[in-house]
């Protein structure tokens, strides 16, 4: 192995090690483990596997207008208020830090008719000979 492929292996090594310690330290400021704190939960707790908090929640509903706390269970939202509940223990908490969420939209847009006209047209940006042309 010459100098050049060493430099080579070296380099793309550097760049897996960066990516994976920028990758952790990324991950690690997202999430933080809940499940750290001291103390016991208290005998009525409610167990969800992620509370996210500190969030601009949208509900839709005037009833918890100014939502801040969303509790996550088995996929489904289990609980949405104002305030942390302190009865609601989750192994990982997600700091919001004001961020906007609105639970459930998924975006489905789409052009019908621009993509239905693009199936049906011809695209002859590639033709460069007269043979490919009249393909």
């Amino acid at each position: 192995m010459n100098k050049l492929e060493r430099n080579k292996n070296n380099a793309k090594t550097f760049y897996k090690i960066t990516l994976f310690i920028m990758a952790a330290l990324t991950l690690s400021a997202c999430v933080t483990e809940s499940a750290t704190q001291t103390g016991t939960p208290p005998a009525n707790a409610q167990r969800a596997d992620t509370l996210y908090i500190n969030g601009v929640i949208w509900t839709g509903s005037d009833v918890v207008a100014d939502a801040a706390v969303m509790a996550v269970t088995d996929g489904l939202i289990s609980y949405i208020g104002t305030e942390r509940d302190p009865r609601i223990v989750a192994p990982a908490t997600v700091d919001l830090q004001g961020r906007f969420v609105m639970p459930g939209f998924i975006d489905n847009h789409v052009h019908f008719l621009e993509g239905g006209a693009a199936l049906a047209s011809v695209d002859l940006r590639d033709a460069d000979t007269p043979d490919t042309f009249s393909r």
